[in-house]
């Protein structure tokens, strides 16, 4: 159920340890953040391939992906064929068209200080993007994930 920025969902359970429970979930929409100065990250990306200290990143069944819905961001990477977990990241984030800014809250790969991470944004196309981070150690990019028809 929807009323206004708030969603209502109720999951049915029938199982061993419940016999007829009803789960409850309230979320809230977040505020749309006004002070984006570029929509352009909005949407889903892939990693095409990175270079990380001058070596180029080789693993073919790996699968990165980064999700940009202001003011949120998320990450998450994973292998396809074996369904391995290997780490999920994000935050909030700014945008200016050529400097991206990610306040990054948590990851998974070990404890963090929260903190920021600047990055240079480079547009190949509107659906291809470089990446580049830690004053050009880390370079990657990415293809827009279009959307599909039917369920995604």
């Amino acid at each position: 159920k929807i009323n206004g920025s708030r969603l209502l969902q109720e999951r049915f359970i029938n199982d061993e340890k419940c016999k007829s429970c009803v789960m409850k979930t309230h979320y809230v929409k977040l505020p749309f953040d006004k002070n984006l100065l570029d929509t352009s990250l909005e949407g889903v990306w892939k990693i095409r391939e990175s270079e990380w200290f001058g070596k180029k990143t080789v693993d073919p069944d790996l699968i990165h992906i980064k999700i940009y819905t202001n003011p949120r961001f998320a990450w998450a990477s994973y292998h396809s064929k074996g369904k391995d977990f290997v780490g999920v990241g994000g935050g909030t984030y700014e945008f200016d068209g050529a400097k991206l800014i990610e306040h990054m809250e948590y990851f998974s790969y070990y404890d963090i200080t929260p903190g920021d991470e600047r990055i240079d944004v480079i547009k190949q196309s509107s659906k291809a993007i470089q990446l580049i981070n830690l004053g050009s150690a880390g370079k990657e990019i990415y293809d827009k994930v279009q959307r599909t028809s039917g369920r995604e």
